[in-house]
């Protein structure tokens, strides 16, 4: 397996465990993992986590501190940028 065939798989592997945790109704569970962890607070829809893979490739590295909820996720972002800059 070479190099671009891994990135590959261990892409697939963790689009598959976010849907299993965010998208997926468990039939034992009732909600998915993640409302039942408080981690989300609504079954995420194939539209909603195609958005946030999309958003994701446009933002970069950028968009982990929004990603992460932090209440200065804009102040994050710009000491990043300014780092780029410097």
């Amino acid at each position: 397996m070479n190099h671009d065939e891994l990135r590959a798989h261990a892409a697939a592997v963790a689009l598959y465990l976010f849907w299993y945790n965010f998208g997926r109704v468990h039939q034992t569970l009732r909600p998915a993992p993640a409302m039942d962890a408080s981690v989300a607070d609504h079954v995420w829809g194939a539209e909603e986590i195609v958005a946030l893979l999309a958003w994701r490739a446009w933002a970069g590295d950028r968009s982990i501190a929004a990603l992460a909820g932090s209440s200065n996720a804009s102040k994050q972002l710009g000491n990043q940028d300014e780092a780029k800059q410097d």
